[in-house]
């Protein structure tokens, strides 16, 4: 699943043509400035999955997560392997700072410190931004995989859209990925019980990161562009004339300086995301 930048935004920020690039050096170009937009943003746009092992840090029953933000915690095992499975529902996270808290009836109230006894987390992380789509539960919500869940309107929701689940009443708001839609319901994996009338409200991509991904794709277009005019005609002649032009390089540098401004313009304004390593 991509962040949804077609060639042809790209080709329209460069200002280049359908034939200059062919759609799958595009699709490319497209895919490798989706993973750089990641790492200068130091998180993702479309949730993935981490496994990480870790220790408590302060308090015994609290450990933060290096990636951020956390959209849902799948499994905890504490003590490595051969440790504890606690329910996931019997946690607190904050999702912003990866801070995962374990509650006084969880199946283990503290995380193992020995070093050859880790804990081992297995959870999604991603920044998405909500739209003006919402909807809300009209009934208890548990935990598992797809849980079937019924909702007021499920006509603006469809298979693969994600959904950010979220109560007033409740500590821990999950954003998780609609595995299938019917009349009045999905179904999705759920990490936390959810009470009815809780807030369902479908996700997307930030804009500003699908921003960055189409200049960084034009930066890469412009520059495969340039590497290529070598092939360009540089001069000609009819009876009685000859014309010489020189190759577009002013042309390509300039839309290229354009382009490196609008990048720093993005990277200023879009916060990175704090990451632990």
């Amino acid at each position: 699943m991509s962040y949804g930048v077609t060639a042809d935004e790209v080709r329209l920020e460069v200002g280049i043509g359908t034939g200059d690039i062919s759609d799958d050096d595009m699709a490319t170009i497209i895919s490798q400035a989706e993973t750089e937009t990641d790492r200068l943003l130091h998180t993702t746009f479309i949730p993935k999955r981490i496994i990480e092992r870790k220790f408590p840090e302060g308090e015994p029953n609290r450990i933060m997560l290096r990636k951020t933000p956390v959209t849902r915690v799948l499994n905890i095992q504490i003590g490595g392997t051969a440790g504890t499975w606690v329910d996931t529902s019997k946690t607190i996270l904050d999702p912003i700072t990866g801070k995962l808290t374990l509650t006084a009836n969880a199946e283990k109230t503290y995380f193992n410190s020995v070093e050859d006894k880790g804990n081992i987390i297995d959870y999604e992380y991603g920044k998405l931004e909500e739209t003006d789509t919402e909807t809300e539960t009209t009934a208890y919500v548990g935990t598992g995989d797809g849980i079937t869940i019924s909702v007021g309107s499920s006509t603006s929701l469809s298979a693969g859209d994600y959904v950010k689940i979220v109560s007033g009443t409740e500590a821990n708001p999950e954003i998780t990925k609609i595995l299938s839609v019917g009349t009045g319901t999905f179904s999705a994996n759920v990490s936390w019980t959810h009470p009815s009338g809780s807030r369902v409200i479908k996700m997307q991509v930030p804009e500003d990161a699908k921003m960055l991904t189409r200049i960084l794709a034009g930066i890469m277009s412009a520059l495969h562009m340039i590497g290529h005019t070598y092939t360009f005609a540089t001069s000609y002649s009819i009876p009685e004339k000859s014309v010489t032009k020189g190759v577009p390089y002013p042309h390509f540098e300039k839309v290229l300086n354009t382009l490196v401004s609008k990048r720093d313009y993005i990277l200023k304004k879009f916060r990175p995301q704090s990451s632990i390593y």
